[in-house]
């Protein structure tokens, strides 16, 4: 196997990051990371075949904007942390 040689980067007709492919110099694949989306465009899972990886994402809160402020992350299907945010709008 070579050494890496290209991360190439899909998205869809949406403009939302679908896949992410790294590539060694011999064009073999070594790592796939997919992505999928809600109807809002807020990532709620992203899955790394190579390291057998499940992340998703449970919107809890949103701010008048309809921006998420706080979310669950699950690794594998087990709570690994509550994210919480705030934005500024100016």
């Amino acid at each position: 196997m070579g050494k890496v040689e290209k991360i190439k980067f899909n998205y869809n007709l949406h403009y939302l990051l679908e896949s992410e492919l790294t590539l060694d110099s011999d064009n073999k694949l070594i790592s796939e990371i997919k992505y999928s989306y809600d109807k809002n465009r807020n990532v709620i899972g992203i899955q790394n075949s190579t390291l057998n990886r499940l992340w998703e994402y449970q919107y809890i809160k949103f701010d008048k904007e309809n921006n998420w402020i706080e979310r669950k992350r699950l690794l594998n299907g087990n709570l690994f942390s509550i994210e919480k945010r705030s934005i500024n709008y100016w």
